[in-house]
């Protein structure tokens, strides 16, 4: 028995990168079956990477500065309990401390941001499949303005 017909997939989808970058490995060939989750490239790390490790810099010297100023902001608690000429001091220490733990929260963001768009530099197999064409190889420039030809 024959029949005609045609096969069509039931998903498809067209990879998009979420960060303009490098090839720098591709983890497939075409028609190759993978698992959801599969690393299928990655994309260059090496700035995304500086810019964690910058972000993490500065959330530890703002640490570093908050720890100075409660400090000091203890020590002025007790000198103003003796003397009232350093309400002023307590004051500006109590503002660059509320300024820095605003510092500290804004960097607290900007690391996490910083984190997503390293991971970005691993694509994945959003669902199990078999893989179409490619037109990407190692070296090769991919931008979030256009999909990933796969």
């Amino acid at each position: 028995m024959q029949f005609a017909g045609f096969v069509t997939a039931g998903k498809t989808v067209r990879i998009q990168s979420r960060i303009d970058s490098v090839v720098t490995d591709v983890f497939f060939k075409e028609g190759d079956f993978v698992e959801r989750g599969t690393l299928l490239f990655l994309l260059d790390p090496t700035l995304h990477r500086l810019h964690v490790d910058l972000v993490r810099e500065r959330l530890v010297a703002i640490k570093t500065e908050m720890e100075a100023k409660t400090n000091q902001l203890m020590q002025f608690h007790r000198i103003r309990e003796k003397t009232a000429a350093f309400q002023d001091r307590l004051n500006a220490a109590s503002a660059t401390l509320n300024e820095l733990k605003t510092e500290r929260r804004i960097a607290e963001i900007e690391l996490k941001l910083a984190e997503a768009e390293l991971s970005f530099t691993q694509i994945v197999a959003p669902f199990s499949g078999r893989l179409g064409r490619i037109e990407l190889t190692q070296g090769s420039l991919v931008t979030t303005a256009r999909p990933c030809p796969v």
